[in-house]
């Protein structure tokens, strides 16, 4: 598989257990930004896992990208953002906020809801995931991994 452009929209907690699985399973991408605007919690993530960061969040790009920001800020969010490259794939990390919602906001149809858990943080995790019918093959293999 090529080598993914991650974005995450959100410097949290969730963000932290995130690419700290990915890093320990050796599995972090090269090229991975995150957006927030709190400028210490980017400093942190920057030190920790040698990501890009700013606090520029309207524009979003990469191969996914994470919406990783909660729900009541998200729908806030959705509405000040471009919309994304068609070929990207959106993952939504907040509950409550249906895939039509988002697809709606950012009139884009590439989305998908995951709900990690706690376990993840040692990489003992699942997550579930819902889909919207508009993901390829490619992009239901991505999620699963």
């Amino acid at each position: 598989m090529m080598e993914m452009r991650i974005t995450f929209l959100g410097g949290g907690r969730v963000v932290r257990i995130i690419l700290g699985g990915l890093q320990r399973a050796g599995k972090l991408p090269g090229e991975v930004m995150v957006c927030d605007p709190d400028e210490d919690s980017l400093r942190i993530l920057e030190d920790e896992f040698g990501v890009k960061t700013s606090a520029d969040c309207r524009s979003m790009e990469g191969d996914v990208i994470f919406l990783a920001v909660h729900p009541p800020v998200l729908k806030d969010v959705l509405n000040k953002i471009e919309s994304p490259s068609p070929e990207s794939l959106i993952v939504s990390l907040a509950p409550r906020i249906r895939i039509e919602e988002i697809q709606q906001a950012l009139d884009h149809p590439k989305v998908a809801r995951v709900i990690p858990n706690a376990p993840s943080l040692v990489n003992r995790g699942y997550n579930p995931f819902s889909a919207a019918d508009e993901l390829t093959g490619t992009d239901l293999e991505i999620l699963q991994s």
